[in-house]
């Protein structure tokens, strides 16, 4: 069952006296009802919309798929405009050299093109697989121009419709019966399975290591890739690493590609503004002061899928869900070390400061410790200046160590998040309240 089907079928449950949505449309008193059922669920995703509206995006076989599209700080496309769960997310926060935005005349008349970051994980057997797979995909990165990039772009492109930044290409008859999308591939470093989290369970895919480049298939079998990541160390840097509370998880940020094809000049020329227009707001909220994180904001009525990390991170209802996809991640400890600090912090408007110290000690031998129950994996600095706060009974004792953890869930894993079947049982739990 779909996010809108199942969504509607709460709602119509709920006003309906019990049935589902075949049964409660068939009754044509209940037509008009079921209209305004389908526009309340649309506008729960529309507060705060800078632009919104169909655009084509290229697919992995470079062909034009009508996507519904909702700049909200960050990009997300749905399939249609009544989904509320998004197929992909493009996520606009700038670094040193991206997000990058420009026309791209060699895809289409009114085509742009949107250079974004990436966060990929891939998952290993075991940690010392994880490692050698990292040592690998160094050894690969290769330097390259401006011009390599857009070459690799315009013969593969990126993305097939989720927030992962899977990728086609054209068959180019290597010997091991893969497919790359570019004239030439040096010779394979590495080649063997591993695992992926899409929308559902975990997937085992065949993963290559070329010189430059890493491919994904859906099986050892298969043609043409399902996935490609650009291994470069220039211009934009592809970073790779362990996860340092899950040491089988292996992390890879790189430069994605994405193409939309707006209908006119007019449109592409606002899209454009629109999209710079967010991403430079987004860095001038990275440099302003932000809100007292303490407290919780409870969703009430309030049934918007699409919230400011910030809000989300304040909602018990969302949290939760947002919990069990870290959860299943390996990656819980990040979850649970917010929460309680989240607890300390309440604690610090309530009890004496004498009573504060043993909690926050707890706190710090179990998140901040390297032998801890659940160690977060933080600089030993910021765990050493963290320990002197709390020696003074500070209320602001994890607010450093908090705010990375925060940082780490909004940038590897939230955007994950919003395309999974955890936000999906989250979009039915706001509805069914």
């Amino acid at each position: 069952m779909g996010a809108e089907e199942s969504t509607l079928n709460c709602c119509a449950r709920q006003r309906g006296g019990g049935h589902d949505i075949d049964e409660w449309e068939e009754q044509p008193t209940n037509y008009k009802r079921l209209s305004t059922v389908r526009e309340e669920i649309a506008k729960t995703v529309l507060n705060d919309v800078a632009a919104e509206g169909y655009l084509n995006k290229l697919d992995q076989r470079g062909a034009q798929k009508p996507r519904y599209f909702r700049l909200r700080k960050h990009l997300f496309y749905f399939g249609t405009n009544q989904e509320l769960v998004a197929k992909g997310v493009v996520w606009l926060e700038p670094d040193e050299k991206l997000p990058i935005v420009s026309p791209c005349l060699t895809i289409a008349p009114h085509a742009i093109e949107i250079r974004h970051s990436c966060v990929f994980f891939f998952r290993a057997s075991s940690p010392e697989i994880t490692l050698e797979w990292k040592n690998i995909i160094d050894q690969a990165m290769v330097d390259t121009s401006e011009t390599d990039t857009h070459q690799h772009t315009k013969d593969f492109e990126n993305g097939n419709g989720d927030a992962n930044g899977h990728t086609n290409g054209e068959s180019n008859g290597e010997s091991n019966g893969h497919s790359n999308g570019v004239t030439t591939l040096s010779p394979i470093l590495k080649e063997d399975f591993l695992e992926h989290k899409g929308f559902g369970d975990w997937k085992r895919y065949w993963v290559v290591v070329h010189n430059g480049v890493l491919l994904y298939y859906s099986n050892v079998q298969d043609s043409h890739p399902k996935g490609r990541i650009e291994l470069h160390r220039s211009p934009h840097p592809t970073e790779v690493s362990v996860c340092p509370i899950n040491p089988t998880l292996l992390r890879v940020c790189y430069c994605r590609t994405l193409h939309i094809i707006a209908e006119s000049t007019e449109q592409q020329h606002n899209w454009m503004t629109q999209i710079e227009t967010a991403i430079s707001e987004i860095a001038i909220e990275k440099t302003t002061a932000k809100k007292n994180v303490l407290g919780w904001k409870r969703s009430g009525k309030i049934r918007e899928v699409i919230t400011p990390f910030f809000d989300f991170m304040r909602d018990p209802l969302r949290t939760k869900y947002f919990q069990g996809f870290v959860k299943e991640m390996g990656c819980e400890a990040y979850m649970l070390f917010w929460l309680d600090v989240q607890q300390f912090k309440r604690l610090c408007k309530k009890e004496e400061p004498t009573y504060l110290k043993p909690f926050a000690t707890k706190v710090y031998g179990k998140y901040l410790t390297v032998d801890g129950t659940f160690f977060v994996g933080l600089p030993l600095d910021v765990c050493g200046r963290t320990q002197e706060r709390i020696e003074q009974v500070n209320p602001t004792a994890f607010d450093e160590p908090q705010e990375i953890v925060y940082q780490i869930l909004h940038r590897d894993y939230y955007h994950h998040f919003l395309t999974s079947e955890h936000c999906e049982a989250m979009v039915n739990a706001l509805f069914s309240h």
